[in-house]
């Protein structure tokens, strides 16, 4: 199962690796901004966990984006160990500027898959990460 999981997942890559490529950002990168746009300023180990990026790799990428105008990182008031990261207004420019590559990238792949084998997929995938959540991730959702 996690061949087949890795085989289908660089099938899909192979399509939207261009996109990434040429706006100049990572698979890793694009994880990290698609997520925040999608929710709120998270802490590191919330973006490390929902990424699938370790903890060591996520400070090299983070400190880049920082780097690269993507990000900003802030201690929180209460906290002065924890941190927050958000979203420039940069990155949200370039995702938005992505978005209709994306979209049609999407777009290709329901054709060529069929829709309905796309949101089967969807389902499936969802239940398969519920069903499989160890009890410390779970616990962490309850943060």
């Amino acid at each position: 199962m996690p061949l087949l999981m890795l085989q289908a997942r660089e099938s899909v890559m192979t399509h939207f690796r261009p996109i990434l490529n040429a706006h100049g950002v990572t698979e890793q990168q694009w994880r990290i901004v698609r997520l925040l746009l999608d929710s709120r300023p998270m802490e590191p180990r919330e973006i490390s966990r929902l990424c699938g990026i370790s903890s060591p790799s996520l400070v090299g990428v983070m400190t880049r984006m920082e780097e690269m105008g993507l990000i900003t990182r802030k201690r929180m008031d209460h906290d002065q160990r924890r941190l927050m990261v958000s979203l420039t207004a940069k990155s949200r420019s370039l995702a938005a500027r992505m978005a209709p590559e994306i979209d049609a990238t999407y777009g290709r792949i329901e054709e060529r898959v069929g829709i309905e084998s796309c949101d089967r997929l969807y389902e499936l995938l969802d239940a398969v990460i519920a069903a499989l959540r160890t009890d410390t991730t779970a616990s962490d959702d309850e943060d």
